[in-house]
C-alpha cells in the first residue's frame, strides 16, 4: 500500500513537472502577409536570430517555432519581392507580421520564347529579356539600340538598312548580315531558308517585348544556332479605343512619321502602326525610303 502511494505522488510529479515545462516553452506562432493587403505570405523565411534556425511558412502564410524558454524571440522575415525586417514575436499570443513591397526589386518575369510559359528564375537556358519600358525609352528608329543593352549580342549597323546581328560571336563571319540566328515576330519566323535575316527592317514601334536564347537554349528552333530572338507585338492594355501620331526630324535630312490605332474590346485586340522613314545618310549609297504598315489582331477564347 505504501509502495502505491509512492508511485501515485511520483506519478504526480512527473505530470506537474511536464505541465510546469509545457508552459515555460510555449510556442510561437503567427502568420505573415502583406502590409498593403493582408494577403497571406507562402515560403516566407523566418529565421530565429538566437540560433538561426529557419523555416517556411505555410499555404496560408502561418508558421510555428516551439521548445523555446524565452517570453519573446528576434526572428528576421525575408519573401521574394518584399524588404527583409526583423520582428519581436512573443510566446502563446498569435504574431501577425507584416512585409512591405521591396520596389527596387524586379519582379518575377515569365518567358514564352521556350515555347512553354515558364519563369526566367527556373528556367534553365540562357535568356534575356528586353522589357516594354526599355523599348519605349528607344529614340532610335531602328532595333540597334535595343538589342546592344543585351550583353552578349552585338549588332552593329553599317546603314539604317545594313545590320549584322551576333549572338555570342555566332554570325560574326557574315559579312553583310545576319545569318544562323533566327528571328520570329510572335510566332512567325522571318529568317529565310537560308538562315539569313534581316532584323533591321523591324519597325520597334510595333514591339511590346523583345526574348533572346544564347546559346544550346536556342536549340528547341533548330539545329546549329547561335541564338534565336522571339519579339512580341504590342496590344493596347486597356479596353476603348487609341489614336497616335507622332513626327520626328533630324540630321542627314533623316523625316520620319508614325500613326498608331490600336482598339481593345473584352477578348479582342487590335493593333495598327503604319510608319514612313526616309533619309538621304551620311554618306554615298546610304539614302533610305521606306514605308510600313503593321496589323495584328488577337482573340482570346474562353474555355466552354
Amino acid at each position: 500500500m505504501h509502495l502505491s502511494s509512492s508511485i501515485s505522488h511520483k506519478f504526480k510529479y512527473i505530470l506537474l513537472f511536464l505541465l510546469v515545462f509545457t508552459s515555460v516553452s510555449g510556442q510561437f506562432k503567427g502568420v505573415v502577409v502583406d502590409a498593403n493587403d493582408n494577403s497571406k505570405l507562402q515560403f516566407a523565411s523566418i529565421q530565429r536570430e538566437v540560433d538561426n534556425e529557419v523555416i517556411l511558412s505555410g499555404e496560408n502564410g502561418e508558421f510555428l517555432f516551439s521548445g523555446l524558454l524565452s517570453d519573446s524571440i528576434w526572428v528576421i522575415v525575408s519573401h521574394v519581392g518584399y524588404t527583409s525586417d526583423s520582428f519581436l514575436i512573443y510566446r502563446n499570443k498569435f504574431n501577425v507580421i507584416s512585409l512591405r513591397i521591396d520596389y527596387n526589386q524586379i519582379g518575377e518575369v515569365t518567358i514564352s520564347a521556350l515555347q512553354f510559359k515558364t519563369s526566367i528564375n527556373t528556367s534553365a537556358g540562357s535568356i534575356s529579356v528586353i522589357s516594354p519600358e526599355a523599348i519605349s525609352r528607344n529614340q532610335d528608329h531602328t532595333i540597334t539600340q535595343i538589342i546592344n543593352q543585351v550583353p552578349g549580342v552585338f549588332m552593329a549597323d553599317g546603314t539604317m538598312s545594313t545590320n549584322r546581328l551576333t549572338i555570342r560571336g555566332v554570325g560574326s563571319r557574315s559579312p553583310y548580315g545576319t545569318n544562323k540566328i533566327r528571328i520570329y515576330l510572335d510566332e512567325i519566323p522571318l529568317s529565310l531558308i537560308d538562315g539569313t535575316s534581316s532584323p533591321e527592317n523591324i519597325n520597334p514601334d510595333i514591339l511590346e517585348r523583345i526574348e533572346i536564347l544564347k546559346g544550346p537554349s536556342s536549340a528547341v528552333y533548330g539545329a546549329g544556332l547561335g541564338g534565336t530572338v522571339v519579339m512580341k507585338p504590342a496590344f493596347p492594355p486597356k479596353e476603348g479605343i487609341e489614336i497616335n501620331y507622332k513626327t520626328s526630324l533630324a540630321s542627314w535630312s533623316t523625316w520620319a512619321n508614325a500613326a498608331r490605332i490600336t482598339a481593345n474590346h473584352e477578348n479582342s485586340a487590335l493593333s495598327v502602326i503604319g510608319k514612313s522613314l526616309s533619309t538621304h545618310g551620311y554618306r554615298q549609297n546610304s539614302p533610305l525610303d521606306r514605308k510600313d504598315l503593321f496589323l495584328a489582331w488577337k482573340q482570346q477564347f474562353e474555355k466552354g
